[in-house]
């Protein structure tokens, strides 16, 4: 079984294929790294006739779902290209990236089924609170600033899912989606009968999230969130409009000087990153090797839905051959328990360095689990190793930078004192587009 990382700015891209050749791509990191790393190794697979047996979004935030509607949008394209030079309009241009592979399948909890009947209300409230954010012509106090972009984010991660799931469907590109769970949102409803395993080729599936009650959480908050939001923009526009007879203010400068009020509606950071609990997340395995992809899902979830799928042993412990650490190593999601848990001979990072991910100390935990002075478990002190598909080199801003120099200082220091032969190796991401091991 192969894993190839790409780089993927601030999110998760990779491609895991089985010793069939089956393809499964999870996320699709963002749009332009889509464009700048991913579309040519799409481009490669086309051109020997494979295709992407599986196509997987582990949940709508943009760092995940973003490169994926760039990946649908060029097979439109060469679609189109097709259909016109096949009509005899040899003059109609090249699309300008490769050809991607044909789609077989598509994993993706839409949000309109996520959301049901509030769909077009919660994504008109989104636009209009989004024009709010934008409209202020000061600058914002750093506190509100940050959510204006979180909540930009969060607003364009809603409108792509939608888009992804127009564009897929019965009237454009006709892909199946969510096949095996009869077109429905894959979950776990019962943790006492959880999904069985789906084959895919020669691999085998097992889906540990998300659980119901997290989906039913999320659209709780998000009818609540639109509830509350309507009252807080009338009432913002409202006083604004009072206060234009009085004040030599434009409106943008009326919003930004009431941005606290709606602050304060708009913060909550459940509400934000209640997403990451609805991600798809899965253990995949073929002939004995595994693979744990978690999205950006919670820790204590992760562990119980493998425990749901009798996963774990009778200490509660998984070891698998690759994890992908969720959320790009940050330290809300992850926590002694899991990396205690959850080890692996080969951890994927997928992070740059924005959010100042991944979290230093996650990254001493995750070492410290394997071979610190209390590690323990049946794979303690045994070697492992830490990929991470970015670098000082490749972050981008001097801010990422930064961190990305302080993470392989701490990697390259905690290496160097792991024994002989060194029990943590490494390897980061410094040229190109991706990295790949065999398991």
């Amino acid at each position: 079984m192969k894993t190839t990382i790409f780089q993927a700015n601030q999110g998760d891209c990779l491609l895991l294929t089985g010793s069939d050749g089956i393809n499964i791509l999870v996320d699709g990191g963002m749009k332009g790294s889509y464009k700048d790393h991913v579309s040519r190794t799409m481009g490669k697979l086309a051109k020997d006739k494979k295709k992407i047996d599986m196509l997987c979004v582990s949940h709508i935030d943009l760092d995940h779902i973003n490169g994926i509607i760039q990946l649908i949008d060029d097979l439109g394209d060469w679609r189109v290209y097709k259909y016109q030079h096949g009509s005899g309009n040899t003059g109609f241009p090249e699309p300008k990236r490769p050809k991607p592979p044909d789609v077989s399948d598509i994993w993706h909890n839409s949000f309109k089924d996520l959301v049901d009947d509030n769909t077009e209300a919660i994504e008109d409230q989104l636009v209009a609170n989004m024009k709010l954010l934008n409209m202020s012509t000061r600058i914002l106090p750093n506190d509100i600033a940050k959510h204006t972009a979180d909540f930009n984010e969060l607003a364009l991660g809603v409108k792509e899912s939608l888009v992804l799931s127009n564009k897929i469907g019965e009237n454009q590109l006709k892909i199946p989606w969510n096949r095996q769970f009869g077109k429905k949102l894959i979950m776990i409803e019962d943790p006492a009968h959880p999904p069985p395993k789906i084959p895919v080729g020669g691999l085998d599936i097992f889906v540990i999230g998300p659980f119901k009650k997290d989906i039913e959480k999320l659209r709780d908050e998000w009818n609540d969130w639109l509830h509350e939001n309507q009252e807080a923009v009338i009432k913002i526009r409202r006083k604004a409009a009072e206060d234009a007879e009085n004040l030599p203010m434009d409106e943008g400068q009326l919003i930004a000087s009431y941005m606290l009020a709606l602050a304060a509606e708009l913060g909550n950071r459940n509400a934000v990153t209640t997403p990451n609990l609805a991600s798809i997340m899965f253990l995949m395995e073929e002939d004995g090797k595994t693979v744990l992809m978690t999205g950006d899902g919670f820790g204590k979830d992760i562990l119980k839905g493998l425990k749901a799928q009798d996963k774990l042993d009778s200490d509660g412990r998984l070891h698998v051959d690759v994890l992908k650490l969720q959320h790009h190593g940050s330290e809300h999601n992850i926590d002694k328990e899991f990396c205690e848990a959850i080890t692996a001979d080969h951890y994927v990072i997928c992070a740059n360095g924005s959010h100042e991910n991944p979290d230093l100390d996650v990254l001493e935990l995750i070492i410290d689990s394997r071979i610190g002075e209390e590690a323990a478990g049946p794979h303690a002190h045994e070697v492992f190793k830490l990929w991470f598909n970015s670098s000082e080199k490749m972050a981008g801003t001097k801010n990422r930078e930064k961190h990305m120099r302080k993470v392989e200082k701490l990697v390259r220091e905690r290496a160097q004192r792991s024994g002989s032969p060194r029990k943590l190796r490494y390897r980061f991401l410094t040229r190109g587009s991706t990295l790949t091991f065999e398991i």
